[in-house]
């Protein structure tokens, strides 16, 4: 199964109701004999490791961490309007 990555190792998420984390690995398991690619996430606040497969990361509302310059624009924008 070919899957295009949304997230890379190493980027950082949010993911609704656990918090934030670190995207760890991209890693292949065999579950109930189908092979699938996971998004292994290590949570900031915990110890807690998810895996997640790549073909469900758009419906699991993960989101990419935005950095502060990004924010900075898209708060400007919402104050002043579009220029």
């Amino acid at each position: 199964m070919e899957v295009d990555y949304l997230f890379q190792i190493g980027d950082n998420i949010v993911y609704p109701m656990q918090g934030a984390g670190i995207i760890k690995a991209i890693e292949e398991k065999e579950i109930s004999g189908e092979k699938q690619q996971y998004y292994v996430i290590k949570m900031s606040a915990s110890n807690m490791e998810l895996m997640i497969p790549a073909g469900r990361i758009l419906n699991s509302n993960i989101r990419p961490v935005t950095d502060i310059t990004a924010l900075a624009h898209i708060m400007d924008i919402f104050q002043h309007g579009e220029s």
